[in-house]
C-alpha cells in the first residue's frame, strides 16, 4: 500500500510537470511577482540590445496588449547558477532576436521588466530586487500552451514596433483578400518596409519584390506586379521608413507567406525573414 501511495506521488508530480511546463513545482505568474496596475503605465520601453538602441512607445492599445500577454506567462525562478548559464556571460542579450521590455510609469520609473530571448522563451526579472542593493531575483518562462502562446504574441507585438529602430528590409504586412477572384484563387497584399539612415539608402523606382513563396510550397512570380508605389512614412522620426506594397493572385489555400523575395533596381536579390506576421483576412 506504501508502495502504491509513492508510486502515485510520483505519478502527481509528473503530472504537475507536464501541465506547468517548468522543471520546477513551484510557479508565480508576472504578476505576482511585479504587480501591475494597467491605469499607471505611460509607456513600454523596448530595446534592441544587440544594437543598443531603444525608444519608448506610448501608444495606449499596445501598451495594453502587452500587458494582458505578459500577465498570461507563467515563470520559475532562476538559481544564481541557472540565471548565469542563461544570461552567457552577457552574450544572450547580443543576439539580434533578443528584445527588453521595460513598463515605465508617469515618473518614467520601471515598474516590470523582461526580455525577450526569442518568441518562445522569456526571461522576467523582480523590479523590486532589480532595485535594491541584494542580488536581482530573476524568473524564466514556462513552456505550457498558455505560457508559449503569449510569449510568442508579446514578441510578435515587441518586434513589431522594436523594428522601426532597426535600419534594413523587413516585411511589415500581409492581408489576403478572399472571395474577390476566380474560383481556387485570393489575393494577397504584401508590404515590405525599408528604413535606414540617410537618404541616398533610400528606396528607387526599380525596386520591387519579385517573388514570393507560400504555405502550400507553392511559388508565386511578383515582378511587375501592382502595387502602391514607394511611399515614405513621416511618422518615423528615428530613421527613414519607405514602404511598398505589392499584390497578386495566390492559391486559396494558402494560410501564410513563408518567404519574400526583394529585388533592387541595381539587379541584386535579398530574402526578407517572415516573422511573427499573422495575415489579415478581408471579404466583399
Amino acid at each position: 500500500m506504501v508502495k502504491r501511495i509513492k508510486i502515485l506521488s510520483v505519478l502527481i508530480f509528473t503530472l504537475m510537470l507536464v501541465l506547468t511546463g517548468c522543471g520546477s513545482t513551484k510557479t508565480y505568474t508576472t504578476n505576482q511577482i511585479n504587480t501591475i496596475d494597467k491605469n499607471a503605465i505611460n509607456a513600454v520601453r523596448l530595446s534592441r540590445t544587440n544594437i543598443l538602441v531603444q525608444k519608448d512607445f506610448t501608444d495606449k492599445e499596445l501598451i495594453s496588449k502587452m500587458i494582458d500577454d505578459l500577465n498570461k506567462v507563467t515563470i520559475t525562478k532562476l538559481s544564481s547558477k541557472d540565471d548565469k548559464k542563461v544570461m552567457d556571460n552577457g552574450n544572450t542579450l547580443k543576439k539580434d532576436t533578443t528584445i527588453t521590455i521595460n513598463l515605465l510609469n508617469d515618473k518614467g520609473v520601471v515598474q516590470s521588466s523582461a526580455v525577450l530571448f526569442s518568441e518562445n522563451e522569456l526571461y522576467f526579472v523582480d523590479v523590486k530586487s532589480m532595485q535594491s542593493s541584494k542580488r536581482t531575483i530573476s524568473y524564466l518562462s514556462c513552456k505550457d500552451d498558455q505560457t508559449l502562446k503569449a510569449v510568442k504574441e508579446l514578441y510578435w507585438l515587441s518586434s513589431k514596433a522594436a523594428d522601426t529602430l532597426t535600419p534594413g528590409l523587413s516585411v511589415n504586412s500581409i492581408t489576403f483578400h478572399e472571395g474577390f477572384r476566380a474560383p481556387g484563387l485570393k489575393a494577397v497584399d504584401v508590404e515590405v518596409v525599408s528604413r535606414s539612415e540617410s537618404k541616398a539608402e533610400d528606396l528607387v523606382e526599380g525596386d520591387e519584390i519579385v517573388e514570393i513563396a507560400g504555405t502550400t510550397g507553392k511559388v508565386y512570380n511578383m515582378a511587375g506586379s501592382k502595387g502602391t508605389g514607394i511611399t515614405l512614412n513621416p511618422n518615423n522620426n528615428e530613421l527613414r521608413e519607405l514602404r511598398i506594397i505589392q499584390y497578386n493572385d495566390v492559391d486559396v489555400n494558402e494560410k501564410n507567406i513563408e518567404k519574400v523575395i526583394f529585388q533592387y533596381h541595381t539587379g541584386k536579390r535579398v530574402e526578407i525573414p517572415v516573422k511573427g506576421i499573422t495575415p489579415e483576412v478581408t471579404h466583399p
